[in-house]
């Protein structure tokens, strides 16, 4: 987990340039409404495949053997395909699988303890269910099929109980802060009062970090449309912080050089474009894409494909980086 900046007026002067960012966008999305799909669209295609593809380098890095690496990988694209194919049948429940997982990857910095991978890890699909219900409805509405009704509700209810959650750990955090605080102002000793100083100073970082992840999520939201505020949570966040993590890793462990990295994420490019083209033609639903006259049909139809796709990459992957979190470190 990265440290905190040491001066305040650093971190203030970051939230500062953030602010006028979203604000910038805000104005940019209100003249040009498809700058979200756009948006979404470009940093998946971009910094979400390439962060995908670093699957290949967890592969090589876990399994020594080549031909264990290969047999895993097999396996790897086996598990999206059948995923792929299971989910499409119930699209609705494609999607709350979806939820559930996005918030137990996303929280993969914050593995610490449970309770704050859960609370970072929620907010990205769970603030908008709480502050941009009207939006998401309308997002929802334009895919077609039955089931997405239960499916709202159980995300609806998800969400308020992620709501009570984060509410009662940064209850917990506060108070533990000030009996913490209470106890070294009671203490006179100055050389115990540092013991215990530096005994605390390892978690108040994470801690910090965990509220402020949650806290500009909320910010993104408020201001920006569902869609676009995850696409830059997504594509500049989450995968720009898990290309370093690998980065990282690579070069703590020196039996992986950069050449085989290199090979590795060009042959995972190539081999993630060949499974999404099978995704593509092979799903059960694969009339989605084909006989509607209607252009919002054929965008729903699309979007029902997206989200079973995300779902089925989304599961290996999960487990891969999860199965690897020793070898990434923190």
């Amino acid at each position: 987990m990265t440290d905190l900046p040491r001066r305040p007026a650093v971190l203030l002067a970051a939230s500062a340039y953030v602010l006028l960012a979203m604000l910038a966008l805000r104005t940019l999305e209100a003249q040009w409404p498809p700058l979200a799909l756009w948006a979404f669209v470009l940093l998946s295609l971009t910094l979400g495949f390439g962060h995908g593809a670093l699957d290949a380098v967890l592969l090589l890095g876990q399994f020594a053997p080549r031909s264990k690496a290969l047999a895993v990988s097999a396996a790897y694209l086996l598990c999206v395909l059948l995923a792929g194919w299971a989910l499409s049948w119930s699209v609705p429940w494609a999607l709350l699988l979806l939820v559930l997982m996005s918030v137990w990857h996303f929280g993969e910095r914050h593995s610490y303890a449970l309770r704050a991978r859960l609370c970072v890890g929620g907010a990205s699909v769970m603030w908008p269910m709480l502050v941009a219900q009207g939006a998401m409805a309308e997002l929802l509405q334009s895919t077609p099929g039955a089931g997405f009704g239960t499916a709202w509700n159980i995300w609806h209810m998800l969400a308020y109980g992620w709501l009570v959650l984060v509410c009662a750990c940064a209850l917990g955090w506060a108070v533990k802060w000030f009996l913490n605080q209470k106890k070294l102002a009671d203490r006179g000793d100055g050389q115990s009062e540092n013991h215990n100083q530096n005994s605390t100073t390892d978690r108040h970082p994470q801690a910090l970090w965990a509220a402020i992840e949650i806290a500009a999520l909320l910010c993104a939201y408020l201001m920006l449309s569902p869609l676009l505020a995850f696409a830059l949570y997504f594509g500049v966040y989450h995968c720009i912080a898990h290309v370093a993590r690998v980065r990282r890793a690579l070069l703590a462990h020196s039996r992986l050089s950069i050449v085989r990295y290199t090979v590795a994420f060009a042959a995972s490019v190539l081999a993630t474009a060949a499974l999404l083209a099978l995704l593509w033609w092979f799903l059960p639903g694969m009339h989605w894409l084909g006989g509607a006259s209607q252009p919002e049909a054929n965008a729903g139809q699309v979007l029902q494909w997206l989200v079973v796709s995300l779902a089925a990459v989304t599961l290996p992957h999960l487990l891969l980086v999860s199965y690897s979190a020793r070898w990434l470190g923190r």
